[in-house]
């Protein structure tokens, strides 16, 4: 009898320690878990912060681009007016005898 009491103490004990074991499994899954849904939000939050920044810049880039389009729309259309202007000022290229003019030579 006595060893049956003896036997009966130990298999508690082994279903005791198991059942802690499980225990303390569990845990340590729902410990993980949780550790890891908040570096995943974190990682998350960063890779939407580098795609906001990137698109900013994208649109950044854009602007200046469109500004320099039209920068150089400008200088050109100013070129043509110019040389139009230049050419509604110029003296004929040849003179009416048909022979270019001669300029002066400045002293």
């Amino acid at each position: 009898m006595k060893n049956a009491i003896e036997l009966a103490k130990r298999a508690r004990e082994e279903r005791i320690n198991a059942i802690r074991s499980v225990g303390e499994a569990r845990q340590n899954l729902a410990d993980v878990r949780e550790v890891t849904e908040r570096e995943l939000a974190e990682l998350r939050a960063k890779i939407t912060e580098r795609v906001r920044e990137a698109e900013q810049a994208d649109v950044k880039a854009y602007q200046r681009g469109a500004e320099r389009r039209l920068v150089c729309r400008r200088t050109a259309q100013d070129r043509v007016l110019g040389a139009r202007q230049e050419e509604a000022h110029a003296p004929p290229l040849l003179g009416a005898d048909g022979v270019f003019p001669l300029r002066e030579r400045s002293k």
